[in-house]
């Protein structure tokens, strides 16, 4: 737990990336959508600023891990090749408990629970889908092709944004590791070193 104390302000800033990003998805969706209230839209939205905060997180990460790669050498640090997870699975803490709630209180209400579970369960999912609408098009779409055209399972959608994160957490740890490793991603694409 100590490397969570000493970087709970590179967490904090994976987590206001994403925020970030958020703010920027609004946007586009508001803009675009009165253009377009198409499907392919609303995914084309998502992809894109899921690409966008994939390339904001793994830079940052990059970074850490090549700053890390230091300290190691020097002595100074012990190699921990899985930072980069750890690091995003606490950033992402808020994510799972919104969506991880809700869909226990939408299964709460199925299996015959009062009308107060779902109530809550509806709060919860409302707040993880604004913290996580980066990632709006491509749940909602998913759950709309895996569930009745007619009715949406709230069930199933608070489980995809539960599953969701994990897109951000996979690209932290590469980030990170190829920081550790002082790798590029995209190194061959690279202008050659001048000798």
């Amino acid at each position: 737990m100590s490397i969570v104390k000493r970087h709970s302000y590179d967490i904090f800033k994976l987590y206001l990336n994403q925020i970030g990003i958020t703010v920027f998805s609004f946007i586009l969706i508001t803009a675009l959508g009165s253009i377009s209230d198409s499907i392919a839209m609303q995914v084309g939205i998502s992809v894109f600023t899921t690409l966008f905060l994939s390339v904001l997180l793994y830079t940052m990460a990059w970074d850490l891990g090549a700053k890390d790669k230091l300290s190691i050498d020097a002595g100074r640090e012990k190699r921990f090749a899985l930072k980069g997870l750890l690091l995003s699975v606490f950033a992402n803490l808020p994510n799972f408990l919104l969506s991880g709630l809700a869909a226990l209180f939408f299964v709460i209400t199925r299996a015959g629970g009062a009308d107060g579970f779902y109530s809550v369960g509806a709060v919860l999912l409302t707040i993880a889908k604004f913290t996580m609408a980066v990632y709006l098009g491509i749940v909602e779409t998913a759950v709309m092709f895996s569930t009745d055209w007619g009715s949406i399972d709230f069930v199933i959608t608070a489980l995809g944004y539960f599953i969701v994160p994990v897109i951000s957490i996979a690209v932290t740890q590469l980030g990170y590791y190829f920081g550790l490793e002082e790798k590029k991603l995209f190194g061959a694409f690279s202008a050659p070193k001048k000798k």
